[in-house]
């Protein structure tokens, strides 16, 4: 196929214009292009724009030549009106005929006062669609021809002119190509279409599929979905597909097609019977990785331990493709240890000037999806029996840590000793008994006679 690029462009002449010289341009060609070149047996129109800077409305004698190059007869264009021009032109009329120089033809339109009244194109500094040439292509055109439309002279009127003097400016030339036919064969095919489902282990994960193409010309491919998700590079078949959480464990259907890019610009595509594929889409279903309830998640030690806190998920896969993080919030302090992103293991190591309370969140994630939950590191390397949060001080608010701890979840004592006040194992509501008698029975105090 020819390529041939078409000139239509707006091109106004630059050159000093009087003000109240009208000025005439093409303002488009309407109808079916082929790779922006005219088909034989179609029916088009260029359409004509046309401004008056001037104060009044002025006669305007315009005439249009209309060839092909080769000389190949064109037959005689319709004349459009537009815009309300019979109308606007008051007491005036448009008035056209036809005239042929050899194997030109040309049409001359006249915007016309009658009997000296005011009339003729409007005042506008815009300009504005007026006309429009209504022509058909014949059958048996050469595509190696070209087709122009142009200023032209009239054997009757002479050339363009408008009262008041001058000619109008004219934006030049308009060319076009004559396409070439388009043959009934030679149809692209669609390759390489999927046989089994497309499927992903981890349904956030990208799926995609290179498409082929085979055709007996030299066209470029040009690929498109017709239906289905994803997306799929028009030119080379890459079709790709990344779901959203939304896409977990759904199917879907993709119908995918290609055609013949006839013109190289995707202007013009045409597809065959056999350019279409459709193949099926499993995406995995959303199985993220949590964190296992009712694990410790409170942890005591002093200087020198060697503290691993290691914090079991449950994942019943099928992605397999997790990872750990942490962080902690700007008003906690910040513990002396680290965390393997991999096995979710934090290591601590603390020193004596490390003492404190510290709270760590603990994520895993998968993909988009996030399970989170936290811990305590206590850490005190000495401690006063009853001193439940270790403010050196033994008084109601040990009471109250003491009573959370053991009926409301609250966190444990900084140690074990310093809960287990009546020196009998363990932490338990005796030990709520003896600090409410010490606090306000003069009890003994937390742990006295408590063997050392």
């Amino acid at each position: 196929m020819r390529n041939f690029m078409v000139v239509l462009g707006i091109i106004l002449l630059v050159c000093p214009v009087v003000i109240s010289q009208p000025y005439v341009v093409t303002t488009g060609m309407d109808g079916s292009l082929l790779c922006g070149e005219l088909q034989e047996g179609n029916t088009y129109i260029q359409t004509i724009g046309i401004a008056n800077p001037d104060t009044i409305q002025k006669d305007v004698v315009l005439s249009f030549a209309y060839y092909l190059e080769s000389g190949t007869p064109v037959s005689q264009p319709v004349l459009m009106l537009y815009n309300g021009i019979d109308t606007l032109l008051q007491y005036g009329a448009v008035m056209h005929s036809y005239e042929q120089h050899g194997d030109t033809g040309v049409i001359v339109i006249r915007f016309a006062n009658i009997e000296e009244l005011p009339g003729g194109i409007p005042v506008s500094s815009d300009t504005i669609t007026y006309v429009g040439l209504s022509f058909t292509m014949g059958y048996g055109l050469d595509e190696n021809d070209i087709f122009h439309i142009d200023s032209s002279y009239s054997d009757t009127l002479g050339g363009w002119s408008f009262s008041g003097g001058g000619s109008p400016a004219w934006s030049g030339n308009v060319v076009y190509g004559i396409a070439a036919p388009i043959p009934n064969c030679c149809y692209m095919s669609i390759t390489d279409c999927p046989v089994t489902p497309h499927t992903n282990n981890c349904y956030y994960q990208t799926l995609e599929h290179q498409f082929g193409w085979q055709d007996e010309g030299t066209e470029m491919p040009h690929f498109e979905i017709v239906s289905g998700p994803g997306t799929i590079d028009a030119n080379s078949g890459l079709w790709t597909f990344t779901p959203r959480p939304s896409d977990a464990g759904q199917s879907y259907t993709v119908t995918v097609r290609v055609g013949e890019d006839w013109c190289g610009d995707g202007s013009y595509i045409r597809y065959g019977d056999s350019a279409v594929c459709s193949f099926t889409v499993d995406v995995a279903p959303e199985n993220p990785p949590t964190f296992i309830s009712g694990q410790k998640n409170k942890f005591v030690t002093q200087t020198g331990d060697n503290l691993v806190v290691s914090l079991l998920v449950q994942d019943d896969g099928p992605c397999y493709d997790y990872w750990y993080s942490y962080y902690i919030s700007p008003q906690d302090p910040v513990p002396n240890g680290y965390l393997d992103t991999l096995t979710g293991e934090y290591y601590y190591q603390g020193t004596a000037a490390d003492t404190g309370i510290y709270y760590i969140s603990l994520v895993v994630s998968e993909g988009p999806d996030a399970d989170t939950t936290s811990f305590y590191i206590y850490h005190f390397d000495t401690f006063i029996c009853g001193d439940m949060n270790h403010n050196g001080d033994i008084n109601v608010s040990d009471l109250t840590w003491l009573v959370n701890f053991l009926f409301n979840g609250g966190i444990l004592p900084v140690t074990e000793q310093a809960g287990d006040v009546d020196c009998v194992p363990g932490v338990n509501v005796a030990d709520i008994t003896y600090l409410v008698t010490f606090l306000f029975q003069g009890g003994a105090a937390p742990c006295e006679g408590c063997p050392q």
